[in-house]
């Protein structure tokens, strides 16, 4: 199950990728909405994905928010 993590760096939202890097985002949820279409892009590769945010109150990741998860 691959972990896709929503972090919040100077002013803007963003996410690993394996292949691309870092994806940058104006906002959380638009974060989200690239973090959705990037985990369709891993079927056959992963045997899922879910999608966490990890926002200004978290103090470690117990504290994340999970936005999705998927099960292929």
């Amino acid at each position: 199950m691959r972990r896709i993590v929503i972090k919040e760096c100077e002013g803007s939202w963003m996410f690993d990728c394996d292949d691309n890097g870092a994806v940058s985002a104006e906002s959380p949820l638009k974060a989200a909405m690239a973090a959705l279409e990037y985990g369709e892009t891993l079927r056959g590769r992963t045997p899922g994905y879910i999608i966490r945010l990890d926002h200004r109150r978290a103090t470690s990741p117990d504290d994340w928010i999970t936005l999705h998860a998927r099960v292929f």
